[in-house]
């Protein structure tokens, strides 16, 4: 196990940003902590509420890298108030003070299938087999997967699958 210099364990988190159901994963150490934070509000009660429930978990963990899905282009519904949301997220993780990356969705597909263009049922198929889990949901899978992708990206484990290693390349590329 990696530690961090104070003797806590290092810890990555996952977050696949929803209007009502956010998926949200920590990874500390070998256990892996998956949650759905369900948002019953709307409006700018919503956006509060993710932000205060974004903040808290990320405060608690205290996470050396957080990955967070990026929008899909190709999706039309509710693109202003996805928007809203992820800028939410993202200012919850300043606040927090927790560096992240922003990952394609195509790019959490490659890592966790080797396809870029899998469905959302082959997703929670593959993250359940890879990671021996029984998750039936696709926001939980997603958030795993970007857990996943944010523990390797910062050296927080080792990998020898390709799709895994491209993405990871892909991503330092961009932040270069």
């Amino acid at each position: 196990m990696i530690g961090h210099p104070s003797g806590r364990v290092k810890a990555f988190c996952g977050i696949d940003p929803a209007l009502v159901n956010t998926g949200f994963c920590s990874i500390e150490g070998s256990s892996s902590k998956p949650e759905l934070i369900h948002c019953p509000l709307f409006g700018a009660d919503r956006l509060a509420f993710i932000f205060e429930m974004i903040f808290q978990r990320i405060y608690a963990v205290k996470p050396i890298l957080v990955a967070i899905e990026g929008y899909s282009h190709g999706s039309i519904a509710h693109q202003h108030a996805l928007g809203e949301g992820g800028g939410v997220i993202k200012l919850a993780l300043k606040h927090a003070n927790a560096p992240f990356i922003i990952v394609a969705p195509k790019q959490l597909k490659k890592f966790v299938t080797g396809s870029g263009s899998a469905s959302k049922e082959r997703m929670i198929r593959c993250i359940n087999k890879k990671y021996d889990l029984e998750i039936e949901d696709d926001n939980l899978a997603d958030a795993i997967g970007l857990a996943k992708i944010a523990e390797l990206y910062a050296g927080g484990s080792e990998s020898r699958i390709r799709a895994e290693l491209e993405v990871i390349a892909k991503l330092r590329s961009k932040s270069l």
